[in-house]
């Protein structure tokens, strides 16, 4: 039976798109051909559905796998390295304001952290 089975889904169909209904009339077929018998059949059926719902997990973590591979091959920042970012600036958002409540109004270094001077961001290529 099982050589059987691996014929039908090899030959037939592709079993990541199965449903059901389609399962159920690839196993009739095989019925009413003599190929399996009813009692093969409804064992068959149910492992079409498991083979079919199998191959669409592996199919999605092939995608997976492939997507993040191309990201980290194209050197794009991650959801984790944007979110790290974004907790990093606030730190330092904090910091400045605790700064600028610390330094009295009008002295030297209240001046420079209410308006520090921003070196621009070196231009990288690929």
């Amino acid at each position: 039976m099982r050589t059987m089975l691996d014929k039908v889904l090899d030959l037939a169909f592709g079993a990541a798109d199965m449903t059901r209904e389609r399962a159920q009339a690839i196993v009739d077929e095989l019925i009413r051909r003599g190929e399996a018998t009813r009692e093969q059949g409804n064992t068959m059926v149910e492992d079409l559905l498991r083979r079919g719902q199998q191959q669409r997990e592996e199919l999605r973590a092939l995608i997976r796998r492939e997507v993040s591979d191309t990201m980290s091959h194209m050197n794009m920042a991650t959801r984790d390295d944007t979110a790290r970012l974004e907790r990093r600036i606030q730190e330092l958002e904090t910091l400045v304001e605790d700064l600028r409540g610390a330094a009295p109004a009008g002295s030297a270094e209240a001046t420079a952290v209410a308006s520090p001077e921003i070196a621009p961001a070196a231009e990288t290529t690929e």
